[in-house]
């Protein structure tokens, strides 16, 4: 909402304190985000998949590892390219190893975005998510408040998609 309320110059409604708040969070600190996102959508996963409570507890900290290990790996592939794209200014050449780690970067995002999409029985597709991950304050932003909205289950789409095919 912020891209297009500076775009519209003002005529449609401002972004709201959480969403600012978000896309600060994810233009300075992106792996705060990665984090919380691999915990949700591992978690939601695990869930349907556990059924004794005595697994679960070692599963959980298997997935816990598993968000904060992605979580580390974004820190690292975001923070490399700004130092290196920010060294290229004095060092010939040291640029292009900049927009390869944030090429990783985006990459990384890309699995999530792909993740949550299985999770979430959204659409979409991996070219897509490596376009929006491109530009990833937007896309976390957008990860972000996909992984506090409610769970659906595989019956809950099917019967959006067949209200919509009757309707059309």
């Amino acid at each position: 909402r912020l891209f297009d309320y500076i775009l519209s110059l003002g005529k449609t409604s401002p972004p709201t304190g959480e969403e600012l708040k978000v896309f600060c969070l994810s233009l300075v600190a992106p792996w705060y985000v990665v984090g919380k996102a691999m915990y949700r959508v591992s978690d939601s996963a695990k869930l349907e998949r556990v059924a004794s409570s005595e697994f679960r507890l070692m599963f959980k900290d298997m997935e816990h590892a598993q968000g904060r290990a992605l979580a580390g790996l974004a820190a690292f592939f975001y923070y490399l390219s700004v130092a290196l794209l920010l060294t290229g200014i004095w060092i010939n050449n040291v640029a292009s190893l900049g927009l390869t780690t944030f090429f990783l970067f985006v990459c990384l995002l890309s699995f999530l975005r792909g993740k949550i999409r299985t999770a979430y029985y959204l659409g979409g597709s991996l070219p897509l998510d490596v376009m929006a991950c491109l530009f990833y304050p937007w896309a976390l932003s957008q990860i972000y408040f996909q992984i506090r909205a409610p769970h659906r289950s595989p019956t809950d789409v099917k019967r959006q998609s067949s209200r919509r095919s009757q309707k059309g």
